[in-house]
């Protein structure tokens, strides 16, 4: 197993060493790959975007398909860059547009619970998270089947301090901490439908995981949405959003509705940013 990760590491430290300028080249052919000639998914990717954009037509979908898998594939080369462990990456391609708001908090003694989604590119903003705010970083994760995968991926993620923690296990080390936190939590995925609240998220009956705000409810902790655009291929930039500053006192489902809205407003203005190929709306309500 060490041989076989040392190989692994090596492999990908000589490819992810190479500039972005090389790898996006090499991005832009992928994804025509991936798109046109392999189809990964391009049946579920054209289904999400029609059922969620009722009112647009082929011409429109054919054009946020196409939109979908160039980002999709420089999502995955930025995210194989991080093989490289350059420490000097992320911090002059992630920022924050208003670090004041985190800073506040902080300084108050207040935990945070952030929520995020499958848009732009979030295993930067997962890895980056420690460089962005004034708190030690917590960031749940699902660990991965493959041991030596798993292994690596933990090495990528943890490489600027942010702790990883596997997802059954983050209430805990939230309210166990002894220094005041930030906790990413993507919660976008698609939950077990018996476990979820269901809403309409994108004019589709949708399971959403409750977890943010039971977490948030819990602990008092604020939550906040972090909106991510991407001024230009290779940089990215975060908006700090309140959704609720007293979560205890806040009416049930108000925290989900909130940073569902909000995730809502990124896909609306650059629908291409988002999973599409992800099998959202797999669950059906049930009766």
């Amino acid at each position: 197993m060490k041989v076989l990760y040392f190989l692994l590491r090596s492999a990908g430290f000589f490819v992810a060493s190479l500039p972005l300028f090389i790898l996006y080249r090499i991005s832009t052919a992928l994804s025509w790959l991936t798109g046109v000639v392999f189809r990964y998914r391009r049946e579920v990717v054209e289904q999400n975007l029609r059922l969620s954009f009722p009112d647009k037509d082929n011409k429109w979908i054919r054009k946020q398909t196409r939109l979908f898998y160039m980002h999709f594939v420089d999502v995955m080369v930025e995210s194989f860059k991080l093989l490289a462990l350059n420490k000097n990456l992320l911090p002059k391609r992630v920022t924050v547009t208003n670090p004041e708001y985190l800073e506040k908090l902080h300084q108050q003694g207040r935990g945070v619970i952030a929520v995020g989604g499958h848009y732009g590119n979030w295993e930067w903003l997962g890895t980056a998270l420690q460089l962005l705010s004034p708190y030690q970083a917590l960031v749940a994760y699902k660990p991965l089947s493959n041991k030596l995968i798993d292994r690596v991926m933990l090495r990528i993620r943890s490489l600027h301090g942010s702790k990883l923690i596997p997802m059954n296990q983050i209430y805990r080390a939230v309210k166990t901490s002894n220094v005041p936190t930030i906790t990413l939590l993507v919660a976008d995925q698609a939950p077990h439908p018996e476990n979820a609240y269901w809403t309409t998220f994108m004019h589709q009956d949708t399971p959403v995981f409750m977890g943010p705000e039971k977490i948030a409810k819990s602990t008092g902790h604020v939550v906040v949405f972090l909106a991510m655009t991407r001024p230009r291929r290779g940089e990215y930039a975060i908006t700090v959003k309140e959704v609720s500053l007293d979560p205890i006192n806040e009416p049930n489902f108000a925290i989900t509705e909130k940073h569902l809205q909000l995730l809502t407003e990124e896909i609306l203005i650059h629908p291409s940013c988002w999973l599409w190929s992800h099998k959202r709306w797999k669950h059906k309500r049930p009766a």
